[in-house]
């Protein structure tokens, strides 16, 4: 499986990161000297400023800002599933500071993902592009290069050259570890596979020495909610209503454990641990939605967010079984697919829910275009207010030698394996995506033309493999 760094049992890892599991110090450097040129060789295209300045402030479709703001702080929330999240499950109790945060800001109530699993994601998100409309994949085990060319443009590094402050925190090997997305950033701040409260520190000490007198871009990357889930016990009640666990998932080896039996279990066995996978993921969430609590008074006292626009977005979800993986990075299903992103500001900004469709693709355009920054780097998204109804919303799955993409067009959802396999999903009355409607006819051929440039465009990056088209009539 090709995915996150989990703080425990996880295998796989980002190139050029530690291999033991962990880190007891920071890895902390002075980047300055190694950002590169933010223009790829052949990229024409600009983006950036699309807001619309007035007397009474600036707009980015429904951010209505009051002024221009003068620093950004991005913060990633790993593997959060979008219907574990309070607004969106109906739970108050689950995450009520992120419920918070999105009640204020501008909530984007139908944003999706570009990928099932972390890296492909931050590169979409990042680069602004498709990762194979950069020109390249990872292929995994077939051979393909996790490392991101140097000539492929990051914002990060847009911005130093804009002249931001760039700073990086994250515990996650793919930001942070040696595969090219901390590019840009001056400060960077690593400490592999560690629990939220630590990177909270680690984000004060971080701001504390900026240059108050600079504008700044901070990103923040934490990995929890994240296999393993290993909270503190504190948050850990709801076991106890529970019977006990065949399998000890507080561990790596009982997690490989469960996933080497779960084939042979009863359902009843296989209820009872997917009980036990729901009440260990839901109290990692909570423990980190208090955690975004107790960074945010830390902001607050310091007054670092005045004048700061944030972005907190979900790279990813999470399946917990509903198709046949207890993880991420094995399916374009919506449990791993849909994804939250929210804007918020304590000063400049109007809060709003917006439900039109947006992607990773639409969050740095957003963001450049309420920071007035024009950037000379070809980006596929757009500003909020600019997505055409009708554009489709495409997603990739690159997981050593399997490749999956889906298209979503309004509630109709396709999803192509390159084995021949596809399935459509009505996702207005089968939101669970339980029932196969693909036939090859009509609709399907439909979503079919949408969806055939991209897998063109990913097989042609994938050095010419050959994907196994479905049959249509």
């Amino acid at each position: 499986m090709i995915g996150c760094a989990s703080r425990g049992g996880d295998s796989e890892r980002a190139p050029g990161t530690d291999s033991s599991g962990g880190a007891s110090e920071d890895t902390v450097a002075d980047t300055t000297d190694e950002t590169t040129d933010d223009t790829a060789p052949g990229d024409t295209g600009s983006a950036g400023d699309t807001s619309l300045t007035t007397d009474e402030g600036v707009t980015v479709g429904p951010l209505a800002l009051s002024d221009r703001p003068r620093n950004v702080l991005v913060i990633t929330l790993d593997t959060t599933r979008r219907d574990a999240i309070g607004r969106y499950s109906g739970d108050a109790e689950a995450t009520p500071f992120l419920d918070r945060l999105l009640s204020e800001g501008i909530a984007l109530d139908a944003h999706r993902a570009c990928s099932d699993w972390t890296w492909e994601s931050l590169l979409c998100a990042q680069a602004g592009r498709m990762p194979y409309r950069l020109g390249f994949a990872w292929s995994g085990e077939t051979g393909g290069s996790a490392v991101i060319p140097d000539d492929v443009p990051l914002v990060s590094q847009a911005l130093l050259e804009a002249g931001f402050q760039t700073a990086l925190v994250s515990a996650q090997p793919f930001m942070g570890g040696g595969v090219g997305l901390s590019r840009g950033f001056q400060q960077v701040r690593y400490t592999p596979d560690q629990p939220a409260a630590r990177l909270v520190q680690q984000t004060l000490l971080t701001l504390e020495a900026l240059d108050a007198d600079a504008p700044w871009y901070l990103n923040l990357h934490f990995l929890d909610p994240h296999h393993l889930y290993e909270p503190p016990a504190s948050y850990l009640g709801a076991l106890d209503a529970l019977a006990p666990c065949p399998y000890d998932l507080s561990t790596g080896a009982g997690y490989e454990a469960m996933q080497r039996g779960w084939g042979s279990l009863s359902e009843s066995s296989r209820a009872l641990v997917r009980s036990h996978l729901l009440a260990r993921y839901a109290a990692e969430l909570r423990y980190l939605d208090d955690q975004l609590a107790a960074l945010w008074a830390g902001l607050e006292a310091t007054g670092a967010l005045e004048e700061t626009l944030v972005l907190v977005w979900t790279d990813h979800g999470e399946q917990l079984y509903q198709h046949g993986s207890p993880n991420h990075g094995a399916g374009l299903y919506d449990e791993e697919t849909r994804g939250a992103a929210l804007f918020w500001s304590s000063d400049l900004l109007a809060p709003a829910a917006w439900t039109e469709p947006t992607t990773h693709l639409d969050l740095w355009p957003t963001l450049l275009a309420a920071l007035g920054v024009t950037v000379e780097m070809t980006m596929d998204g757009y500003p909020l207010g600019e997505r055409p109804d009708d554009a489709p919303v495409f997603a990739v799955h690159y997981r050593g030698g399997e490749t999956d993409q889906s298209v979503v067009v309004g509630e109709e959802k396709l999803l192509v394996r390159w084995d021949g396999v596809a399935q459509r999903y009505a996702l207005g009355v089968d939101p669970g995506e339980l029932e196969d409607r693909f036939s090859g006819g009509e609709e399907d051929a439909a979503l079919w033309e949408l969806l055939r440039p991209e897998v063109e465009a990913a097989a042609a990056a994938a050095g010419g493999a050959a994907a196994v088209l479905p049959d249509f009539e």
